[in-house]
């Protein structure tokens, strides 16, 4: 996917910062939504409220929401959005994921790249 890769770096970032705050796949979840995407703007405005994202686009710019976010709240995000096989994934799995909204479209990946 194109946002996943194009954000690799802001990713790698975050999966530091996973281990750095002692955290870990079982309570959280790397987040990389369109905000421009119906859902991925649902769930940006909930984790990121009144954040100014018209900014992005006068730049000529995708307005992308980054970060980390409580796995509880994402499973029960998605389960109430329908995305029941991207729920699923996440749900059967303590490994750290990003989940990646574009396209109308939900997506669990994992963080590591081929590069590593």
């Amino acid at each position: 996917m194109d946002l996943f890769q194009a954000n690799a770096e802001r990713i790698q970032h975050f999966k530091q910062r996973v281990e750095e705050l002692g955290r870990s796949g079982e309570d959280t979840v790397v987040t990389l939504l369109n905000v421009d995407d119906p859902m991925g703007n649902i769930l940006a405005d909930f984790l990121m409220p009144e954040y100014d994202w018209q900014r992005y686009r006068d730049a000529g710019e995708v307005p992308v929401a980054r970060g980390l976010a409580a796995k509880d709240g994402i499973l029960t995000f998605l389960q109430e959005a329908g995305y029941t096989i991207a729920a699923q994934e996440l749900a059967d799995t303590n490994d750290l994921r990003v989940l990646v909204m574009d396209a109308e479209v939900a997506l669990i990946l994992d963080v590591r790249f081929e590069t590593e």
